[in-house]
């Protein structure tokens, strides 16, 4: 598993920004460097497919499984989260994007991670390390400024934050 993090000043990027940035799946290749292009299969709902193109394969749609959707203020005032799983011949990888507000603070960790699990992650593991690591750092640090491009009306301001789960 590799797991890339950044603290985000939320008056510049708060966590419903953050949310609006990973589930408007347009944006995705604005923040992961691989990614060409990515659509739904239908509505953004756990289950439901994503597909990708990737830079290295155009012709080919990479099918994934939403498998977490986390909008800021439905489970927790102060996490959002959006996970999605892509299976290859023996292996699972998983994309797991976190966002929590820290308790009595105006900073959000930001974390990316992947993982990869099954019979063959050990190869896929060692076959893809440098590009996944070179990818989760790329997403944390292009996340937030792109975040702080989206609407901001907030409703999750500071006096109502709740322990994350």
């Amino acid at each position: 598993k590799y797991t890339s993090s950044v603290m985000v000043d939320s008056n510049k990027a708060n966590l419903l920004q953050i949310w609006r940035t990973w589930s408007n799946i347009s944006l995705m290749p604005q923040w992961d460097k691989d990614c060409l292009s990515a659509r739904l299969e239908s509505t953004l709902e756990e289950g439901k497919a994503l597909y990708i193109t990737m830079h290295d394969s155009p012709n080919d749609d990479k099918k994934c499984v939403l498998t977490k959707l986390s909008e800021p203020g439905v489970s927790s005032k102060a996490y959002t989260g959006f996970h999605f799983e892509f299976v290859v011949p023996l292996a699972v990888i998983s994309f797991q994007y976190e966002a929590v507000l820290i308790d009595n603070t105006d900073t959000i960790q930001l974390t990316h991670s992947t993982e990869i699990s099954g019979i063959l992650s050990g190869i896929y593991g060692f076959a893809l390390k440098t590009k996944i690591k070179e990818g989760c750092d790329h997403m944390s640090q292009s996340i937030p400024p792109l975040a702080a491009l989206q609407p901001s009306n907030n409703n999750l301001d500071q006096g109502e934050v709740t322990k994350a789960k």
